[in-house]
């Protein structure tokens, strides 16, 4: 059954909800984990939107959520002057095994990095399906924290203790890593956020690198 969104559409500069509302969503997820304002930006598209994004404005979507503008803020349009006031880029484009609609980003800022594949889904949604290499699934419709820890035992433990001490309930969770002993990154999707004291008290841990919480 479709939903609202499927038939009308989200608030948004057009001309496509795939290709402009669902990348700018996308860059602002990617600005989020980052941690900080973009400094250097590559941006690769891939397969419908590599085709289709000058017609479609998919480019000014990414480089406008960068700066944090939102789907249906109207400096969209001009976002690719304004990027030149607030950061360096690179665009291209590629045809890889992927859903038609990704774009990886790979930013930095004065001292963060962080490596994002996104894909846009339709009427606006999308879901991070990669960060920094490790396989993820987030979408930004419930409150989440990402945190980039140590491969090491107890880490978990010491991290869902502190969250049910809270009293918060994790409603989803996972656990991605590449080898084992090295790093991981854990998304937990959460009923509710989680305060600022309690954020620093999970980065007390010297097993735990960074933790960024997103709100829908």
């Amino acid at each position: 059954m479709a939903g609202l969104l499927d038939v009308i559409g989200p608030v948004m500069i057009g001309p496509s909800s795939s290709h402009t509302a669902g990348a700018a969503r996308i860059a602002k997820l990617a600005l989020r984990l980052l941690g900080e304002p973009v400094h250097r930006a590559e941006i690769i598209l891939y397969n419908s939107f590599a085709k289709t994004y000058y017609g479609h404005g998919t480019h000014l979507a990414i480089l406008g959520g960068l700066m944090g503008f939102a789907p249906d803020d109207v400096r969209l349009r001009t976002a690719d002057i304004l990027a030149r006031d607030s950061f360096s880029y690179t665009l291209s484009t590629d045809e890889g095994l992927m859903h038609p609609n990704t774009v990886r980003l790979l930013l930095a800022g004065s001292t963060q990095a962080v490596e994002v594949v996104g894909v846009s889904l339709g009427g606006g949604r999308v879901k991070i399906v990669e960060i920094d290499g490790f396989p993820t699934q987030v979408d930004g419709t419930n409150h989440v924290i990402v945190v980039f820890s140590a491969d090491r035992p107890g880490v978990i433990t010491f991290l869902t203790a502190l969250i049910a001490k809270a009293e918060v309930n994790i409603g989803n969770m996972n656990v991605s890593r590449r080898d084992k002993g090295a790093s991981v990154v854990m998304t937990m999707e959460l009923d509710q956020p989680l305060s600022r004291g309690l954020l620093a008290e999970m980065l007390q841990s010297n097993e735990v690198h960074k933790i960024v919480q997103i709100s829908p």
